[in-house]
């Protein structure tokens, strides 16, 4: 389930049921599978950025393991979500897309250390300002207006995520791999992603029809590390989370987009 849903700034998309698909092998010059016309465009990561929390709060010591810390939930929050009612661990914070967790690392790390880390990662445009005028980027940067990554871009992250080639600890990385969700695909096949949701919203905040939703993550095939990014743009208010129909969509296909790299 995705319980991770937030009001972000429109992008300027305003196709009707636009995606972007990337496969990506490590050592290949050119994806196994490419699909859409969005992958240039600008979104906001939206819980995606979860992955990259990870690695900070990896690095800096913030989290200890896929299993530790274990932050009791505040009542007082009033979490929307049952999921997020209860103590959470770093890996069932990917997996339930806990916000309050998310806050209680970056809270901890303050704007300075935050920038510092994304600049060093260089994620998508580094902007962590968030919503103008509100001085909110320590919380919602990535989920407003200001943070924003291509899918292209976030493919080519990944990449660099799983062949080692961040700024960044291989301790860091091994546990944010660790505390990943994994899935199975088809043919029994292995996955590891994240999701993440949002809606476009006006200029005076309310909430527009058009949803965005991720999944992105790596997998091993054939000897090799693998990524995907898909990202769907859905110009309607269709029922429940766009990034479950992104998830299934992967899910579904994945096999036959690697299949591509033998056509």
């Amino acid at each position: 389930m995705v319980a991770g849903t937030f009001f972000l700034a429109s992008m300027g998309t305003a196709n009707a049921d636009v995606a972007c698909t990337l496969v990506l092998k490590q050592g290949a010059p050119n994806p196994i599978f490419q699909e859409g016309d969005i992958c240039d465009e600008e979104f906001a990561p939206a819980s995606t950025f979860k992955i990259v929390l990870a690695l900070i709060g990896f690095e800096t010591g913030l989290l200890l393991s896929p299993d530790e810390p274990r932050v009791e939930y505040d009542p007082a929050l009033n979490a929307p979500y049952k999921s997020w009612r209860l103590s959470t661990t770093p890996q069932s914070w990917l997996r339930y897309s806990v916000v309050w967790y998310s806050h209680w690392i970056t809270k901890r790390l303050g704007m300075e250390q935050f920038q510092k880390h994304v600049d060093a990662l260089d994620y998508g445009n580094r902007d962590l300002r968030g919503t103008p005028g509100k001085n909110d980027g320590l919380t919602r940067a990535w989920l407003s207006t200001s943070l924003k990554i291509t899918p292209r871009q976030q493919a080519k992250f990944l990449m660099r995520l799983v062949s080692g080639d961040l700024a960044i600890s291989d301790l860091a990385v091994a546990n944010t791999m660790a505390a990943t969700q994994k899935f199975e695909a088809q043919n029994s096949l292995r996955i590891f992603g994240k999701t993440g949701n949002a809606w476009a919203i006006d200029a005076a905040a309310n909430r527009m029809d058009e949803q965005h939703g991720w999944f992105v993550g790596w997998l091993q095939h054939d000897g090799a590390r693998v990524v995907y990014v898909h990202l769907i743009v859905e110009d309607g208010d269709g029922a429940g989370f766009a990034s479950s129909r992104a998830r299934k969509n992967v899910l579904k296909n994945i096999v036959g987009w690697l299949s591509e790299e033998d056509s």
